[in-house]
């Protein structure tokens, strides 16, 4: 209560310098002048920190929160229930592999990250991994969610790796990955 009451007091503080420094730069620029001025800037910079602090139209403006599946949040007041997890993954794309192939994704939310799932089709069907905390990723050497490629598991060509990211709260963030597998040598060719 009392970090909230001390927060709306150095909000006011600040809104109120921006408003008079607005106002005071318009009325120069208008050529008000004494009393007149003062007349004017009062009530405004009154007017204008109620609507900002108090925000009688806060309902009307009020951002919704989403939760790791795109509903909405009961708690839209939760710390964090609305930012998008930020993520990309950590391997440049299009490249071609012919072995094992470590990918990686670096994800960072305000409440944490739940899990990364990782999607890819082989020969054999849809693989989904869950990966639920960072480790060493062995190739790149950086401390991230990863999983590794087979390449002889997929047919020679090209290879689409999705990425989701769940934060413990907030908005899921979907990546997508192109990859070349080649473990029979048919697009670059034997060595």
């Amino acid at each position: 209560m009392l970090q909230n009451q001390r927060s709306d007091l150095s909000k006011s503080i600040i809104l109120s310098s921006i408003v008079r420094r607005q106002l005071n730069h318009i009325s120069t620029k208008a050529g008000m002048k004494g009393s007149f001025k003062r007349l004017v800037t009062v009530p405004f910079c009154l007017f204008v920190m109620y609507v900002l602090l108090a925000n009688p139209l806060g309902a009307f403006f009020k951002e919704k929160a989403y939760g790791n599946s795109g509903e909405v949040v009961p708690d839209g007041n939760a710390p964090g229930a609305t930012p998008q997890a930020i993520a990309r993954f950590d391997v440049v794309p299009y490249q071609v592999f012919s072995g094992n192939f470590e990918i990686g994704v670096i994800a960072f939310h305000i409440n944490g990250i739940q899990r990364v799932t990782f999607e890819y089709e082989t020969q054999t069907g849809l693989q989904t991994i869950d990966k639920t905390i960072m480790s060493l990723n062995p190739r790149t050497g950086v401390c991230e969610y990863w999983t590794a490629l087979n390449a002889s598991d997929f047919k020679d060509g090209a290879v689409i790796v999705k990425a989701t990211v769940y934060p413990n709260n907030g908005i899921e963030r979907e990546l997508t990955l192109e990859l070349y597998a080649d473990s029979r040598k048919t697009l670059i060719g034997k060595k």
